[in-house]
């Protein structure tokens, strides 16, 4: 009798999984149709059975008037290679290659002028009897390894903060779940 009952109550659970399949599929396909939601990197949303609605991180592209044809770049991803790798790792991600080498460049100069600040030192003083030459050259590479690290975090709280567009001027796709 148990197993009569249970055969009978998966039966009636098969019958409800089936009849809400259908009728899902049933309205995702009168949504496509109505709306033209058949592009790709799109889904017709359940709050406007009318309205398609595209795929995470993609967006509308101004550029081609194509609907979620755009992929957006991660925020993450550039918080992550801007915070692990540095020297504009998180530019380059965006598309921004001119800030991107500017920042490279930059600090490839600074770790050279940090690594040769006590040579440079050693020489000034040895070259010259004075300490304010001395004194002014040690200013000079303090200033620049604190410009250095200023701009380090300045970009990590942009990114952070997702205040940085890609190269077509769309924001990058936040990590945060949307409202």
């Amino acid at each position: 009798m148990t197993s009569t009952y249970s055969l009978e109550l998966v039966s009636e659970i098969n019958k409800t999984e089936y009849k809400t399949t259908l009728r899902n599929l049933v309205e995702e396909f009168s949504c496509k149709n109505e709306s033209y939601c058949n592009m790709e990197h799109t889904f017709c949303s359940d709050e406007e059975k009318e309205k398609c609605s595209c795929y995470k991180a993609y967006i509308y592209n101004n550029d081609t008037d194509k609907q979620c044809d755009y992929k957006q770049k991660k925020q993450l991803t550039a918080f992550l290679l801007e915070l692990f790798v540095g020297f504009g790792a998180g530019h380059f991600y965006r598309g921004k290659y001119l800030v991107a080498s500017l920042k490279l460049v930059a600090f490839i100069f600074g770790i050279y002028i940090i690594c040769l600040f006590p040579l440079t030192a050693k020489c000034v003083s040895d070259c010259c009897d004075s300490d304010c030459l001395v004194i002014l050259v040690s200013i000079f590479f303090y200033l620049c390894a604190c410009g250095l690290a200023f701009w380090f975090i300045f970009d990590l709280v942009n990114f952070g903060k997702n205040n940085y567009k890609d190269k077509n001027g769309y924001k990058l796709y936040s990590w945060k779940k949307p409202k």
